[in-house]
């Protein structure tokens, strides 16, 4: 994707509202023209600042934004890279099902998997399957993991699990 003169969004997407709105706005821009959303300077740092510190639909919608930028393979390096990012995603959250869709596609890059195991993301995600428990969210939890699993230099990550049993 070219940043040189991005088309415009569709003025139905411009959204001068609130905080949950515009994370909507987001959101809509990362289903349709995420080449415009890519090429915005500070998107990555507005998707920390929704995840972190506005409102549950807004983190809502930042982590759907992020699961959608994710789908495209050129940008895993890109947001993977930003490290707050992977910390604020994979913060505890009602919206564990798109958390775990965003750290999986994530987990797709091979140098993200060393970050998640760096960020003790690994960590979370044992003590998710093992404390949660709710059918699908295990499944999708260790799916993450063993996408993170499946390269040798991360294997050492599951050992120092300290407090799940393996």
């Amino acid at each position: 994707p070219s940043c040189h003169s991005p088309p415009q969004p569709p003025p139905s997407l411009v959204c001068n509202r609130g905080p949950g709105e515009y994370c909507c706005c987001l959101l809509n821009l990362s289903i349709f023209t995420y080449e415009v959303l890519m090429c915005a300077p500070s998107i990555l740092d507005t998707l920390i600042v929704a995840l972190c510190f506005l409102s549950p639909i807004a983190a809502q919608h930042a982590t759907a934004t992020l699961y959608n930028l994710l789908s495209v393979e050129v940008y895993h390096f890109i947001i993977g890279s930003k490290k707050p990012l992977i910390v604020a995603l994979s913060a505890p959250t009602r919206f564990i099902k798109d958390m775990l869709k965003a750290l999986f596609d994530l987990a797709l890059y091979p140098l993200n998997c060393i970050a998640l195991v760096e960020l003790n993301v690994v960590s979370s995600l044992f003590m998710l399957v093992k404390k949660d428990g709710r059918r699908g969210l295990v499944e999708d939890a260790m799916m993450v993991i063993a996408q993170v699993a499946r390269y040798d230099e991360n294997m050492e990550a599951f050992w120092r699990v300290n407090s799940v049993s393996i």
